[in-house]
């Protein structure tokens, strides 16, 4: 609680500002069990190191979970897209779930300027991956999806997964998309 109040300063980004941009990434690869921006949990800042040497704000234990279903798939990418929109926009019910899961798991109750902080990091992280999409974001997915079919060479139904979870990074792009879009 205390580290989160003290690293702040004009230069580099807030730590909720990091936490925004974490948040929008789980949003990108549905690693649904962080925060509730986009899902129905009690969040687990368990799975977010402060002050490592690897960066001030890490993720850890991140999963991609690929949306099979077609309804849940569409039902998802609607949530997305309100998520971006209440970013954007302010209060709503997605970040009121994620302020109290993190007031549920560390005693800290945001300021104004904290909240616009963890937007900020939110929809900045949702504009990069979104201005990427035509150039090196393809690229970057197609590497990844070679490391992880490397690293996992010889499993059951590997190809068939990292596929499922590229085609769901590119529609949750496109939502994210669309969601910045007046």
């Amino acid at each position: 609680h205390n580290y989160l109040r003290k690293r702040q300063d004009a230069i580099s980004s807030t730590p909720w500002c990091d936490l925004g941009r974490l948040m929008a990434f789980d949003m990108l690869v549905n690693n649904y069990d962080r925060l509730p921006l986009a899902w129905s949990n009690e969040g687990n800042l368990g799975n977010v190191m402060l002050g490592c040497s690897v960066g001030d704000m890490v993720g850890i234990d991140q999963c991609a979970a690929p949306i099979k279903h077609a309804d849940g798939l569409e039902k998802y990418l609607a949530k997305v897209q309100r998520a971006v929109h209440e970013a954007q926009a302010g209060e709503g019910k997605a970040f009121g779930a994620v302020l109290e899961a993190i007031f549920n798991n560390t005693a800290a109750q945001l300021a104004p300027d904290e909240i616009a902080d963890l937007r900020r990091g939110c929809l900045d992280f949702v504009k990069e991956v979104v201005d990427c999409r035509w150039g090196k974001f393809e690229e970057v997915l197609q590497e990844v999806g070679r490391e992880v079919r490397c690293c996992f060479a010889g499993q059951l139904a590997c190809d068939e997964v990292v596929e499922s979870i590229c085609s769901m990074v590119r529609q949750v792009v496109e939502a994210m998309d669309d969601a910045l879009c007046p």
